[in-house]
C-alpha cells in the first residue's frame, strides 16, 4: 500500500506511514441462523460467498465463470451474492446459463452483511480492476473463514497465501476454479485457513490496535517537530 500510496502521491516512502483497517469482533451468529436469515436453512452441501457491489471490476462474472468449470464428482456449491449494483441483470443472466448446475441466491444489499458470513464454507472476493484494501476479506477472516481473493490491491497484504486463504491471478477464472476446488474438497484446509485467518484478524487488524497506530504516527510528528 505505501508503494501505491507513494506512487499516486509522488511522495518518498520514508514520508509515508501506513495504518491498516481495523475492525471491531464480529456479531455473535451460528451457521444455522445465518442461514436462516438467507432462507437457506434447508441446503445441504458447500457454499460460497462473495460480498460486495455488484459491479464490473468487482469480478462476480469471474466467479460465476469460475463455478462453471467446477467439476460434478462432488458437491457442487450454492453461490450466495451479499449486494447490488448496476452488474446484477449481467450477473442473473449468466447464473441462469448454468442451467441449475449451480444454484446461486442474490441476497441484495444486506446491513447485516456481517452476520450473514457464517452460512459460508468459503469466501471469494474476486476483484478485477482495482481494489482497495480488501474489508470484505477481513471480515471473513475474522469469520473463521478461509479467503479466495484476487492478487490485486491490499488484498495481499489481508490475504496471506496459503496460511489464511489462497490468492489468484486477476480476472483468471480457470485459477479461480482450481483454488476453489482445492478448498472444497479439503475441508480441514478450510478449517486451519480460516483459524489462522482469525489469529491474524485478532493480533493485527482490530479497530484498538489501529487507533493506537494512528496516535503513534502523530505522536512520532510531534516529537520530529519539537526538536527540529
Amino acid at each position: 500500500m505505501a508503494r501505491h500510496a507513494s506512487r499516486d502521491l509522488k511522495a518518498p516512502q520514508r514520508l509515508l506511514a501506513v495504518v491498516p483497517n481495523g475492525i471491531d469482533p464480529p456479531p455473535a451468529m451460528t451457521r444455522a441462523q445465518a442461514l436462516d436469515r438467507l432462507g437457506l436453512g434447508r441446503i445441504t452441501g458447500p457454499i460460497v460467498g462473495c460480498v460486495g457491489g455488484l459491479a464490473r471490476h468487482k469480478g462476480q462474472s469471474v466467479l460465476i465463470q469460475a463455478l462453471a468449470r467446477l467439476s460434478g464428482e462432488r458437491d457442487l456449491p450454492t453461490l450466495v451474492l451479499v449486494g447490488d449494483g448496476p452488474e446484477r441483470p449481467r450477473l442473473e443472466s449468466a447464473a441462469a446459463a448454468l442451467l441449475g448446475r449451480i444454484r446461486t441466491v442474490f441476497a441484495g444489499e444486506r446491513p447485516d452483511a456481517r452476520a450473514l458470513l457464517p452460512a459460508f464454507d468459503l469466501l471469494v472476493v474476486p476483484s478485477t480492476e482495482r481494489e482497495g484494501f480488501g474489508l470484505a476479506a477481513l471480515e471473513g477472516m475474522d469469520a473463521g473463514l478461509p479467503v479466495v481473493a484476487s492478487r490485486l490491491g491490499g488484498l495481499p497484504e489481508v490475504v496471506e497465501d496459503g496460511r489464511t486463504g489462497l490468492l489468484v491471478p486477476p480476472g483468471d477464472a480457470r485459477a479461480l476454479a482450481g483454488a476453489m476446488e482445492r478448498l472444497l474438497a479439503n475441508p480441514e484446509k478450510r478449517r486451519a485457513l480460516g483459524e489462522e485467518g482469525r489469529r491474524r484478524v485478532e493480533s493485527r487488524f482490530r479497530a484498538a490496535l489501529m487507533a493506537r497506530r494512528v496516535e503513534n504516527v502523530y505522536e512520532e510528528v510531534l516529537r520530529e517537530r519539537s526538536a527540529a
